[in-house]
C-alpha cells in the first residue's frame, strides 16, 4: 500500500465548496467586484442586513462612488400637485419600471395615506428621498412647512424660518420658498426669502438654512437684478441659489454674496411654464428645457457664461412615432431631470414622460374632467422621484 507521505512533505484536504465561497466573500476587494453588479440601490440595503462586514463593503464612500458611476440614479415617477375644482390634492404618477423596484413604487403611492401628510396641499420641493410640503388645516391656506422621509415614512413639522429685517414706512411684501439642498436632505433644507415694496426698484433677499434643529441666516442681501415679484422657481446648486423669473435668471452665491444675471437664450412665456432648470451632472452649469412657439423642445446648458444649444426635438414628430395625437400648440414643461435627462410635459389635460436622449415617450397621466396640475405660483407642479442615493444605511450591530 502506498503511503500517503511523501518525502519532504504532506498532502493536504482538498478545500470544501463553502470554504471557497468563504475566500471570495469575506475578501473585500472580491466582495465589492461581485456587489458591483448590483442593479439598485435598495439592493446595497439587503445586502447590508448580512453582517457588519458587507455592511462595512457596501457602504464604503470608495466602492459607493463606483457603484453609482455604474448605476445612476433611476426615475420612479413624479410626485405632483393637481386641482380638483380649487383643492389641491397630492399624488403619485409612477413610470414603467423593473419588478425588483415595485416595492419602492408602492410606498411612494401611499405616501400620503398618513395623518401629517393628508394634510398637504403642496410641494415645495423633492430631492434626496425627502418631500417639502405644505400643510393647511383648512385644505387651502398654507400653515406650516414639512419634511417627509420617503423612505421611513416620518415627517417632520418645520419652525418658522427667520423673519427679515425690513423696515419701511410702507407696508412690504414677503416671499418664501422652501428647498432641499442639492446633495440630499439629512434634516437640512434652505428657505429662500424676498421682501420688496411695489415701486422700490431693490428687494431684500435673505437665505436661511435648516441644520440640526435650527435657523440661520446665511446671507441677507440687496439687489436690483430681481425685477420679478414673485420667486416661482429656485435651483440649488452648491452655495449658488437659482432664481428663474420672467424676465431672466437671477444667481446668487453665498460664497461671494454677490447676485448675477443670466438672459435666456430665447424668450421665455409670461406664466413661467416656458422653461424649467435643472443640474448639470458636474454642477459646473445649469440647463433649461423649454418649448418653443413651433413645438420645438430645446435643452440649453448655460457655462462659462454662455447658452450651448444641446438637443432639439420636435415634440409632434415623436409624439406620432408612438401614436399620440397632440395640439398644435399648449406645451408646457412641468419639470426636468437632472442633466437635462428627461421632461415632463403637460398637455391638453396630460401628462407625458419623455426621455431626451432615446426620445421614448411614457403616458403617465390622463386628467379627468375638471382636474389640471396646478402651479399657484410655486414653480414645479410635479417633482421627479429617484432612487434614492446614497442609500440608507441601516444601523447593524450584529457580529460577523
Amino acid at each position: 500500500m502506498a503511503s500517503t507521505m511523501e518525502a519532504g512533505g504532506s498532502h493536504e484536504a482538498p478545500a470544501t465548496a463553502d470554504d471557497a465561497v468563504a475566500l471570495v466573500l469575506n475578501n473585500r476587494d472580491l466582495l465589492g467586484d461581485i456587489l458591483l453588479r448590483l442593479a439598485f440601490p435598495a439592493d446595497l440595503v439587503h445586502v447590508a442586513l448580512a453582517c457588519k462586514f458587507w455592511l462595512g463593503v457596501a457602504s464604503d464612500p470608495v466602492f459607493l462612488r463606483r457603484f453609482g458611476d455604474l448605476h445612476p440614479p433611476r426615475l420612479l415617477g413624479f410626485f405632483a400637485t393637481a386641482n380638483y375644482k380649487w383643492c389641491n390634492r397630492l399624488e403619485f404618477w409612477p413610470v414603467r419600471h423593473p419588478l425588483e423596484l415595485a416595492s419602492v413604487v408602492r410606498r411612494a403611492a401611499s405616501i400620503f395615506d398618513g395623518d401629517l401628510p393628508s394634510r398637504a396641499i403642496g410641494i415645495n420641493d423633492c430631492r434626496g428621498g425627502h418631500l417639502v410640503l405644505r400643510l393647511s388645516q383648512d385644505g387651502y391656506t398654507t400653515k406650516e412647512l414639512a419634511v417627509l422621509s420617503l423612505a421611513g415614512g416620518n415627517a417632520s413639522i418645520l419652525p418658522p424660518p427667520p423673519p427679515i429685517p425690513f423696515e419701511l414706512e410702507r407696508p412690504c411684501v414677503r416671499r418664501h420658498r422652501m428647498v432641499l439642498p442639492d446633495h440630499g436632505c439629512d434634516g437640512q433644507c434652505f428657505d429662500l426669502a424676498v421682501a420688496y415694496c411695489d415701486g422700490e426698484p431693490h428687494r431684500t433677499v435673505q437665505v436661511s438654512e435648516f441644520k440640526h434643529g435650527v435657523w440661520c441666516i446665511r446671507a441677507s442681501l440687496k439687489t436690483e437684478l430681481l425685477k420679478s415679484p414673485v420667486i416661482p422657481k429656485v435651483l440649488v446648486v452648491g452655495d449658488r441659489f437659482y432664481m428663474a423669473t420672467q424676465h431672466n435668471i437671477v444667481v446668487l452665491d453665498l460664497t461671494s454674496s454677490s447676485f448675477a444675471a443670466i438672459d435666456y437664450p430665447e424668450p421665455i412665456d409670461d406664466d413661467f411654464t416656458g422653461g424649467r432648470l435643472s443640474r448639470a451632472d458636474d454642477e459646473s452649469g445649469v440647463y433649461m428645457v423649454n418649448v418653443d412657439s413651433d413645438n420645438k423642445l430645446r435643452v440649453w446648458l448655460h457655462r462659462a457664461g454662455s447658452w450651448l444649444l444641446v438637443d432639439a426635438i420636435r415634440v409632434r414628430k415623436v409624439f406620432a412615432r408612438v401614436g399620440i395625437r397632440v395640439p398644435c400648440t399648449g406645451f408646457k414643461v412641468s419639470c426636468v431631470g437632472d442633466g437635462g435627462e428627461f421632461v415632463l410635459l403637460e398637455m391638453d389635460g396630460r401628462a407625458f414622460y419623455v426621455d431626451i436622449p432615446s426620445r421614448a415617450v411614457e403616458a403617465v397621466l390622463k386628467v379627468a374632467k375638471g382636474k389640471d396640475l396646478c402651479y399657484g405660483g410655486y414653480g414645479n407642479a410635479a417633482w421627479p422621484f429617484m432612487t434614492i442615493w446614497p442609500p440608507r444605511f441601516p444601523n447593524n450591530n450584529r457580529d460577523g
